[in-house]
């Protein structure tokens, strides 16, 4: 709308596209807050929580499979949840400058 106003000088189709176009930034930059936190909230418990604190394991798992059932001991493991956290926070600081 915004872009088709443009040429015709319509200034009330220009409005209403440049409201448009805020209102959608606007909702985007809402919406990924609120996946943010929640996502925040999940990282947070999840690494608040004490090894074997889970109520559905074996009792007779092998060394290997107790390893594996506490991923935040392993070092990619920490880097995947960085990578995460900067590619949101980056997608997130674009959205605010748009």
């Amino acid at each position: 709308m915004a872009a088709s106003a443009g040429k015709s000088a319509n200034r009330t189709l220009l409005d209403a596209g440049n409201g448009l176009i805020v209102a959608g930034i606007s909702f985007q930059v809402a919406t990924m807050t609120v996946c943010g936190v929640l996502g925040a909230d999940f990282f947070f418990r999840f690494f608040k929580t004490k090894p074997g604190s889970t109520t559905h394991e074996k009792p007779d798992k092998t060394p290997y499979e107790r390893d594996l059932s506490e991923p935040k001991k392993h070092r990619n493991f920490k880097i995947f949840c960085a990578a995460i956290a900067l590619g949101y926070l980056t997608v997130l600081i674009r959205c605010i400058y748009r």
